[in-house]
Order: C-alpha cells, then sequence, then structure tokens
C-alpha cells in the first residue's frame, strides 16, 4: 500500500497539511522539488514562518513533527470554570498566523471571555413552580480575519504583502498610430504593514423554562465592530495605471436581536408543539474611503452594507408638464 501525504504547497497552497494511508512513516513531500526530503519541508516552513526549523532538524516521526509544526502555526488556550453548576465562566485566547501578512504583522491575538448565571439554582429560584429553569449570559470575544475577497468575488488574494508583479497585457498603442504594441503593467503594490481583520463581537442573552417545561425559549441582544477591514482606497485617481495595495481600511457594525420560543405540550397521548423565531438585525458603514461630497446622500458611509442608490420617481410625465 502506498504512503501518501498532501504536498507542503508554500507558496502554493494554504499551509502544510497531511493524510497517511496505511503507513506508520509517511514520507515527507517538498512542494520545491517533488522528492521524498524532509528538508524540503524544514525549507517551506522556514519561508511561511520567517524563522529557523532548528526544533524540527531532528524529528524522527511524522507525529512529532505535526506538533512542533502546529505550535509553529497556532496556539490557543482555554479555560473553563463551573461552580456548583451555578456559576459559569469560560475564558478564550487564540494566537494565530497567517501567510498574507508581514513578519511583524503575521500573528494575531484575538481572546474570549464569556459567562453564566443559572439563577434557578439559586435558593430563590428552586422548585418554583413556574420557573423551571432560568439563565443570563454574556460574551465578548474578538475575531480575525486575513482573507481578502477582491470585488466581492470567490477568488482571494494572497500573500498580500509582497512586492509589485508584472502581467503582460493586450499592448499600448505610441504615437499616433492605431497599432497595439505589447507590454506589461503593475498588477498591484504590496502592503508590508498590513495586518489582521478584526471583528469585537458582544452577545447578551437569557435562557429560559416555563410551566414545567410547556414553555423555553431565549433572548439574545448582540453587538458587533469590524475594524481594520481588508479593502483598497477608492479616494485616489486612476491616472497611476495600477492597482492599488489592500489596506486596513473601514470600520462596520452590526446589532440586532433575536428571540426563539417553543411550546411543547401533551394531551394524553397525543403531543404537539411548535417553535417561534423572530430576529432584527441593521448594520451601518461607519467610516469607507470615500470621495467627500456635499451631497451626503450619495455616500455610502452611515448606510447598511449593499444599500442601493438611487431616484425617487415623482410621478409620470405627460405632455405640458413643463408649464
Amino acid at each position: 500500500m502506498k504512503c501518501y501525504t498532501e504536498i507542503c504547497g508554500f507558496p502554493y497552497e494554504r499551509a502544510v497539511s497531511y493524510t497517511t494511508v496505511g503507513c506508520n512513516e509517511p514520507a515527507f513531500l517538498g512542494a520545491i522539488s517533488g522528492s521524498n526530503s524532509k528538508g524540503n519541508v524544514l525549507r517551506c516552513v522556514e519561508t511561511l514562518f520567517h524563522k529557523k526549523s532548528d526544533a524540527i532538524v531532528n524529528i524522527k516521526s511524522f507525529d512529532e513533527f505535526y506538533k512542533v509544526f502546529e505550535r509553529e502555526l497556532y496556539s490557543d488556550l482555554d479555560i473553563v470554570y463551573d461552580y456548583d453548576n451555578k456559576y459559569l465562566i469560560e475564558g478564550n485566547v487564540g494566537y494565530n498566523g497567517s501567510e498574507n501578512f508581514a513578519p511583524g504583522n503575521r500573528y494575531g491575538f484575538f481572546p474570549a471571555v464569556s459567562g453564566g448565571w443559572v439563577l434557578t439554582q439559586e435558593e430563590f429560584l428552586k422548585d418554583n413552580p413556574v420557573v423551571n429553569f432560568l439563565k443570563i449570559r454574556a460574551s465578548y470575544g474578538i475575531v480575525g480575519n486575513d482573507r481578502y475577497h477582491p470585488y466581492g468575488t470567490g477568488f482571494m488574494d494572497r500573500f498580500l504583502y509582497l512586492p509589485n508583479s508584472y502581467f503582460i497585457g493586450s499592448g499600448y498603442q505610441f504615437g499616433t498610430g492605431t497599432s497595439w504594441s505589447p507590454g506589461a503593467y503593475e498588477k498591484s503594490f504590496g502592503n508590508s504593514g498590513l495586518s489582521w481583520e478584526k471583528s469585537a463581537k458582544q452577545n447578551y442573552g437569557i435562557d429560559f423554562s416555563l410551566f414545567n417545561q410547556k414553555l423555553s425559549g431565549s433572548i439574545d441582544y448582540f453587538y458587533e465592530k469590524r475594524t481594520d477591514i481588508l479593502a483598497k482606497a477608492s479616494t485616489d485617481p486612476i491616472i497611476h495605471a495600477m492597482s492599488l495595495p489592500v489596506l486596513n481600511l473601514g470600520i462596520v457594525s452590526n446589532k440586532g436581536v433575536e428571540l426563539n420560543l417553543k411550546w411543547n405540550h401533551k394531551i394524553n397521548s397525543f403531543r404537539y408543539w411548535t417553535n417561534l423565531n423572530v430576529s432584527y438585525a441593521k448594520n451601518k458603514i461607519v467610516y469607507q474611503d470615500e470621495v467627500p461630497s456635499e451631497y451626503t446622500y450619495t455616500l455610502k458611509t452611515g448606510h447598511p452594507v449593499g444599500q442601493p442608490f438611487g431616484l425617487k420617481v415623482r410621478g409620470f410625465y405627460y405632455e405640458g408638464m413643463e408649464d
């Protein structure tokens, strides 16, 4: 049976991954030469993280390699505390790295914390004939995004910090002639100062169960603020004849409420239930790079994302309307 591993694809694949089939010591494959060489993988790690891989030079087994490499890629710490099923606290810290950013900006720190209080575990609500379960909770956390999709497409630009690249275009017209001469053009500048897009999320909620668990549900209020959004500037003139680099540019807020209700009842041997879900959410562009205008109603800032713009119809035109 043939051993198989995913190729360490830097800069063609997003990260190192592996799959083994029917073997204890799978071969290491490097994208540089495609040979079964552990050195190729080490060079890939060095290139991706801009650091020496001395820690894994003497690793002999694949499991040992994966454990060390996983530490190179990200770290995560999760702490949970539960006191008597009454007071609940959870904290999480993530430290993630991305190939899309230059050394110095490659890693992001993303903490999160949540807490809950089960009131029905307190003496003043225990064995309550109406309230069977009641919990209030709150959470706050920061998550990161390293992906940039140009022009809203499904494609993703990568290695956004790299220097300029050149493409062969359809050509240029020189002088007064109409013929085209082939030539190259700059595709895009890199941005070595680019870093993670961040989203701070808050959630406050209540979970409950009433009337011998016939009525249950939850109520949530959420608020999210995205900052350092990965985007391109839209206020520079087009005469520079090149594609601008991606910047940490833009702020968007999103907030709303959500209500979930469930009624579950049994009459003799007949059981029925029904669910109700109601939600309301509204987002707003707090800041977007756009050309200032004295007509503020033409600006996207202050409006929801994707807000359509147009003219209001005043009525149908008919002959003699000018008079």
